[in-house]
């Protein structure tokens, strides 16, 4: 004062003039008491965010499968610390973690600035809505006796999210189809997703057909049967005429198609082929040849372990016989084509060799098994 005292005055919020709050950087600020001023400078740090929550959740929070996210209605509260709030629409740049394949409950992520927080929403499994038509199969028209096949039609299936596949039909999906009806027929188309089944129609026309002609393409490859074995008939092809003028070209011979074949008769045969009751122009011929050994095994010895002095036995003894056919015999070792060379019981001795022969059809065939000959001992 002007008597020379001083005095300390607190710096009230009155006092001070040129701050402006929401101007980051220095500042000068004015500071006026009983009409004097004076000056001093302070700096205004930009604002920090502290924390977002949500305000308010977007107001879709469930989804079909394969939709997008929409965060339309969604709020979220940002907060300074400068303890002031700001309420702030929620963007698509701001949200992370939403997966429309993941199916159940998800957590989304909400970012802004360096602050997240999270919200839920719920991705149900998109539904079979309907099924459709798009390219109808080629063979619409089929003869008598013929299976549908459909499988270079193709499905347009719908789904509740809009979204839309093709598929490729396939002959398991067509039911209500009867090969021996003919005339027109609406057949039933159905396609199941995830327990859900959607059915559209076709119509199919069945003409019907007769055999006017069977004809002999080619005898089996191979016209030698061993004796006991069944014809293969790889090969062996008929052509098959319609009255509708259609040809079964090169069908395969099988087995129910042939007559005139006994494979225990050895020699030539004239084998007939008769298709669906009508029977081939020609024949063609095939030679049964007599089956033979390939060779003999003892299979059930007799008495193996002797003792020193003991007479040899074979009784009891088999041998199995197997043929080239893949049919085999058993033969007792008593049987007339049955020889037997015993070893000789009156030496001790490990390991004998015994010689058993088999005759059939002048070939001789032979197979050996062994015994042991213990030394005798004092009783």
């Amino acid at each position: 004062y002007d008597n020379g005292e001083t005095e300390n005055v607190p710096v009230t919020e009155a006092m001070c003039s040129d701050y402006v709050s929401d101007k980051t950087g220095k500042q000068t600020v004015t500071v006026t008491y009983g009409g004097k001023t004076l000056t001093f400078d302070i700096t205004v740090n930009e604002k920090q965010l502290t924390g977002i929550t949500v305000k308010t959740v977007p107001a879709k929070t469930e989804y079909v499968e394969g939709t997008g996210l929409d965060i339309t209605g969604g709020v979220i509260t940002a907060a300074y610390d400068n303890g002031k709030t700001e309420d702030v629409d929620m963007t698509t740049e701001m949200i992370s973690g939403f997966d429309n394949t993941k199916l159940g409950k998800q957590t989304i992520t909400v970012t802004y600035g360096t602050k997240t927080t999270t919200f839920e929403v719920t991705v149900k499994e998109k539904t079979l809505e309907k099924i459709d038509v798009t390219t109808a199969p080629s063979k619409m028209t089929v003869i008598e006796g013929q299976d549908l096949d459909v499988t270079d039609g193709v499905l347009t299936v719908t789904y509740d999210n809009g979204t839309t596949k093709t598929v490729n039909m396939t002959n398991s999906m067509i039911t209500e189809y009867d090969k021996t009806k003919v005339g027109t027929q609406t057949v039933t188309v159905s396609y199941t997703e995830n327990g859900v089944t959607k059915t559209t129609t076709l119509d199919v026309t069945v003409q019907e057909k007769s055999i006017v002609k069977v004809e002999l393409v080619s005898a089996p490859d191979k016209t030698t049967v061993l004796e006991g074995k069944e014809i293969d008939l790889t090969g062996a092809k008929i052509r098959v005429t319609y009255d509708n003028g259609t040809v079964d070209e090169n069908v395969e011979v099988t087995s129910d198609m042939i007559s005139g074949f006994d494979n225990s008769q050895i020699g030539s045969q004239n084998i007939s082929v008769k298709y669906k009751g009508v029977t081939a122009d020609v024949t063609f011929e095939v030679t049964v040849q007599a089956k033979s050994v390939r060779e003999i095994a003892v299979t059930t010895t007799p008495k193996t372990e002797y003792i020193e002095g003991n007479e040899f036995t074979s009784e009891g003894g088999k041998i199995t016989v197997f043929y080239d056919n893949d049919t085999t015999k058993i033969v007792d070792f008593s049987a007339d084509s049955v020889v037997v060379t015993p070893a000789d019981t009156s030496v001790p001795g490990s390991n004998k060799e015994v010689t058993v022969t088999y005759t059939e059809n002048g070939k001789v065939y032979t197979a050996k098994y062994k015994i042991n000959v213990a030394e005798k001992t004092l009783v």
